[in-house]
């Protein structure tokens, strides 16, 4: 009895850790910038930029919806010092939430991606 009450938790436990959004470290040089807010940051699908910016890092987040997934990147390009986003993309994906008699049943997530730069 209390192996598969062990084996259940278990179970639990990865499925619900399964889907998180995100999960990040951020590098030395990311620590020694100051975080911006992420109100401020804009999204670009291009990348024109003036002569002078550092890129920071690259990031991928995902959400139920194309704004929350936006929001996600906004808030992790905000934590590593960043003001603006160039490259971004946001792409649909599809996934199979349970299967019930070999029938499966599939959810939307969105998926953005782009990259961190600190303009001067």
């Amino acid at each position: 009895m209390k192996n598969r009450i062990f084996i259940f938790l278990l179970l639990v436990s990865l499925f619900i850790s399964g889907c998180m959004p995100q999960l990040s470290t951020l590098t030395n040089k990311e620590k020694a910038l100051t975080a911006t807010d992420a109100a401020t940051i804009t999204f670009s699908t291009n990348s024109s930029l003036p002569q002078q910016y550092e890129e920071l890092g690259q990031i991928i987040t995902v959400g139920s919806e194309p704004e929350e997934a936006i929001e996600n990147l906004k808030e992790k390009a905000a934590e590593m010092g960043a003001n603006k986003i160039i490259n971004g993309e946001v792409k649909v994906y599809r996934y199979e939430t349970i299967r019930i008699f070999f029938i499966p049943f599939y959810a939307d997530g969105y998926l953005a991606y782009g990259t961190a730069v600190k303009t001067n």
